[in-house]
């Protein structure tokens, strides 16, 4: 194809995008504005409503006791007002609620990644029949007791395990690696990109002042570092990489 007709193409393909572009975001506008005005009341929607329940609310329908366990019910399906009292329950006397399972509907898989660490509440608390002390030792801790904010995160490359084989014989030769576990699909590497996080030494036991959770985010694993106890200014970090560390 010569030059001239090239650019003609280029400019044709252009003067579509924009004409195109230009119909949807008018079509846009208009559109909201409608669907937005079908949610205005009408004035003679507003008076209606007025005129049908205004006795409810006149002084005639206000409660006459200013005891606090009063109060008065206004139905508006009878357009009628009662006063009425709280009651004590006896919470042994209620049955637990049937046990049910919602699903959302979803048009394809969805990435859920593992459970958190931290149990959030016991389900069908109410039903004796479930044990939820079984349920409970399958979690590290309750929720309110951790805090979930990373003190920062390790950050790198994510590779496949071909370009793992190979980037370690590089780190085996300069005496260090960066690299962290992921998943089972990638590792991450902080050789070539990555934060402070890579200055992070390893070390065992009670040395380590440091330590990670993997998480999944919005369908990625991310590698949270945590501090695990108070660490003054200027204290060396360390993490324990794991056994399969290259300079165990």
């Amino acid at each position: 194809m010569a030059p001239s007709q090239t650019q003609d193409v280029d400019k044709l393909t252009l003067t579509v995008f924009r004409e195109v572009w230009n119909e949807f975001y008018a079509w846009k506008h208009s559109a909201c504005e409608a669907a937005i005005q079908k949610l205005a009341a009408t004035d003679e929607a507003i008076r209606l409503v007025k005129d049908d329940y205004a006795g409810l609310f006149d002084s005639a329908s206000a409660r006459t006791s200013e005891t606090p366990s009063d109060f008065v019910v206004y139905d508006f399906c009878s357009k009628s007002t009662s006063n009425t009292s709280t009651i004590s329950i006896n919470a042994s006397s209620i049955t637990p609620a049937s046990q049910y399972e919602s699903c959302a509907p979803i048009p394809r898989n969805v990435l859920h990644g593992d459970d958190p660490n931290e149990m959030a509440f016991v389900p069908y608390a109410d039903d004796t029949n479930f044990n939820e002390v079984d349920y409970a030792m399958e979690y590290k801790n309750l929720s309110w007791q951790v805090d979930n904010d990373p003190d920062t995160e390790y950050k790198g490359e994510l590779i496949f395990p071909p370009t793992l084989n190979t980037r370690d014989k590089v780190a085996k030769h300069r005496g260090r690696s960066y690299v962290y576990a992921l998943n089972a699909e990638y590792d991450n590497d902080g050789s070539y990109a990555g934060n402070e996080s890579r200055f992070f030494n390893h070390a065992k036991g009670q040395k380590t002042n440091c330590a990670v959770t993997i998480k999944v985010v919005n369908g990625e694993h991310r590698i949270g570092v945590y501090a695990k106890r108070n660490i003054p200014a200027g204290t060396e970090l360390f993490l324990d990489y794991g056994p399969e560390f290259t300079f165990n």
